[in-house]
Formats: structure tokens, sequence, C-alpha cells
């Protein structure tokens, strides 16, 4: 049937007559000079983000580049910053034992199943699945296994630091070479039908985990609250510890609702004696608090300026 369906339009072709074919052919011509000459020299053709996924992935989709760099462009809507929610909000998982990949998948998956309400075989095959055909990024110590579910409303990312690097295996190393030793991964779940934020989101973990400095950063981390932040963009947080003395102090003793930050800021997380604290309007902050603050580039170098270098 498909040999028949590519050889009935060539007998049609010629009952056209030969002016119509000697037209479409000029076209043809016309439009190849055209791209010759002119259109080739003004196309643009950086796309961070599809670079970023090559590097960090191996897969090379040149249909994607246009979409990605309209989607790195679009701004959240309000003061809201996606990204930052993500990660503030993701759950840490600090390996001390050496655990091979699979079994940190399931680990994974069985905790994600809890959360979404969606079996744990189901998400750990799609995992396993796609980290053996090559389809997970992973490159200079770092993976991204993500995928997108069905029926999902929320977002969700695991933050797992391994203590013994271990090793992706893929069915053809050949076509998909492997991105060396890993000491992270950084999982990733979005809804079905919410693609573009989830290129958004995989985008943002892409570039962070490629820049010079970002496995030291991970690695150097005390407490979950240092791992998330290795995460978020240096202009994009602030981390701010309040004293006894100092500009920090009047910080102490005052409800979070009722502290006076600059527009575009916000208190995101809050390490309070070894535990991080999601911050709430009532909560009253003490002496000793460390407060991670996200917020738009602008108004964290006005809290720079304010109180200094944290």
């Amino acid at each position: 049937m498909q040999i028949a369906g590519f050889l009935a339009p060539l007998w049609l072709i010629t009952e056209m007559g030969a002016l119509t074919v000697l037209f479409t052919l000029g076209m043809i011509a016309g439009s190849l000079a055209w791209y010759h000459f002119y259109a080739r020299a003004h196309m643009v053709r950086e796309g961070a983000a599809l670079h970023l996924f090559e590097r960090l992935g191996h897969q090379r989709d040149p249909g994607l580049d246009r979409e990605l760099r309209t989607i790195l462009t679009d701004e959240a809507p309000g003061d809201r910053d996606p990204f930052a929610e993500l990660v503030t909000g993701a759950k840490v998982v600090d390996l001390q034992e050496p655990e091979s990949y699979e079994a940190i998948v399931w680990r994974i998956s069985a905790h994600l199943s809890q959360e979404l309400g969606v079996p744990a075989e189901r998400i750990a095959e799609r995992f396993l699945r796609e980290s053996r055909i090559g389809l997970t990024p992973h490159s200079r110590g770092v993976a991204l296994p993500h995928l997108r579910l069905p029926a999902l409303r929320t977002f969700r990312l695991v933050l797992v630091r391994v203590s013994t690097p271990i090793e992706l295996a893929v069915e053809d190393a050949d076509e998909h070479p492997s991105g060396g030793p890993v000491r992270a991964l950084i999982f990733l779940v979005s809804p079905e039908d919410s693609t573009r934020l989830h290129l958004t989101l995989l985008a943002a973990l892409a570039e962070r985990v490629d820049q010079e400095g970002f496995l030291e950063d991970w690695r150097a981390a005390r407490s979950e609250q240092d791992l998330k932040e290795a995460l978020l963009h240096i202009e994009r947080f602030f981390s701010l510890r309040v004293g006894d003395t100092g500009p920090t102090a009047e910080l102490a003793g005052s409800e979070i609702r009722k502290i006076s930050f600059v527009r575009g800021a916000l208190i995101a997380l809050v390490h309070r004696g070894g535990q991080v604290l999601i911050p709430t309007g009532r909560m009253r902050l003490q002496a000793g608090d460390r407060l991670t603050i996200v917020g738009d580039a602008r108004a964290i170098r006005q809290l720079r300026k304010r109180f200094g270098g944290g």
C-alpha cells in the first residue's frame, strides 16, 4: 500500500502537463536560491536549552530548537517562580551506603507512589526503560531522570546525593555513550498535559547542573537546605542567618507576615535546629535561623545591599 501510494502521484504529475511541472520546478529552484543567498545567512541557530540537552543526554532533536527557545523566554505569571517553588519543596535523599541505580529508582518510585497515587512499578519501569535506551540526560556527574504521567496535578522533584558514584547502564553504549559516573540524581515528575512547563523546568535544571562548580557545591553541602541552594541560581536566591546582633537582629522574634521585604522576594525555607521548615505567615523567626530567600535578581540585589553578604 505504501509503495502504491508513492508511485501513484508520479503518474498524476505526468498528467498535470509540462507547464505546471515547469512552474513547480521553478518555484522550488527560486526557494532554494532565496535560502542559499539570503535566508541561510540570517538564520539564528543558537538554542541554549537544545545544546544543554545535547551535552547532557546525547539526544539532539533539531525540531525542538525553536520551541525550547520560546519556552525559556516565557515569564511565569505574576511573581511566581515555578523553578524555585519546585526546588524548595523537593524531597532530599542523601545516601551514605552504596546502591545501584536500579535500587535507587525503586526507592524513589516507592516514595512518589505514596505521594502521587501511582503504582510504584509503573513509575520505576518508565524511569528504567528510558535510562536503558539512553534518554536519561547525564553528564558531569549529574543525571536528570524525568517523565510525565497522566492524571497528575502537581510537579514533584526528588534530589538524590550518592556517596559512591554509580553508572547508568544503556543497551547500546556505542549509540548512546555513557556520561560517566553519577554522584547526583535529580528526578522530575510532571503532569502529562504540562509539556511546556515540564520542558521549562528541565531546561532550568540542565542549565544549572551544567555550570562549572555545581558538583563541587553539591558534594560540599552539609544539609538538605545546602543541597537545595546548590540548585538555585546565585542571583535568584539569598541565604540569610538571623543573628543576635547586626542588620539581621531586627528579624528575630518577628512573624514572617510582618517582615517588610522588597517586592519580588519571599522566604522559601527556614533552617532551624537541624530541620528544614516550610514557612507560614505566622511563623516567628528566631536567632540562629537560616533563611533561604528566593526572588527576582533585582530584589535579591537589594536584599544583599540591605543585609550584606548574609
